[in-house]
């Protein structure tokens, strides 16, 4: 696991676990019960797993691992990137995508889904956004970690200096240099910095 003081990031080369949320529990069967609106919700590989797919490729996956007591990760963010905001998804099935996570129990909390172009949805855990295809001009991978600080335009210039590299730099409107920019992983996944 790795984690930025406020969100905890297991990355892993196994095709077991599904790129998406997984929620640790210590019976994926019963806590199934509370997901009855995701009728696509089925077992995995045994009793430990139970996994569902949006609409944008993402999985939601409740995985055994009883008595699991997680660290609290209270504080501030201790990464270079900032802090941590969402996961981020684009998607061509915009309502189908807006609708899965709505019946996961997340809520709209930033957007406007009759606008259907962008939301940002949570439950008491992690926010996930959902962004209709074509709706940013930056490259996007589903899924992409997306965060914002105030001084990224400094982060993202400690960044560079430390010779991580950038696939994709955003410039200010009011052309101040660059205050944006995407990361990409070894396997194409996306990280988002963008300045709040």
């Amino acid at each position: 696991y790795l984690t930025d003081g406020t969100f905890m990031l297991s990355l892993s080369t196994s095709d077991d676990i599904s790129v998406g949320v997984v929620y640790l529990c210590d019976n994926p069967q019963e806590l199934a019960v509370a997901y009855q609106g995701l009728s696509v919700l089925h077992p995995g590989k045994g009793p430990d797993r139970m996994s569902s797919r949006d609409a944008s490729g993402t999985y939601l996956t409740l995985l055994a691992c009883p008595n699991f007591a997680p660290k609290p990760l209270k504080g501030t963010a201790i990464g270079l990137c900032g802090n941590f905001f969402e996961l981020s998804l684009e998607t061509e099935r915009f309502d189908e995508t807006v609708t899965f996570w709505e019946k996961a129990g997340y809520q709209v909390i930033y957007g406007k889904r009759e606008e259907k172009n962008w939301v940002t949805l949570s439950d008491e855990w992690i926010k996930v956004g959902v962004y209709r295809q074509g709706t940013v001009d930056h490259p996007f991978r589903t899924p992409a970690l997306t965060y914002f600080e105030k001084d990224m335009k400094d982060r993202i210039k400690l960044v560079k200096e430390l010779g991580v590299p950038i696939s994709y730099e955003l410039e200010s409107p009011c052309k101040t240099g660059i205050t944006d920019a995407v990361l990409e992983s070894p396997a194409g996944y996306h990280m988002f910095l963008f300045t709040a």
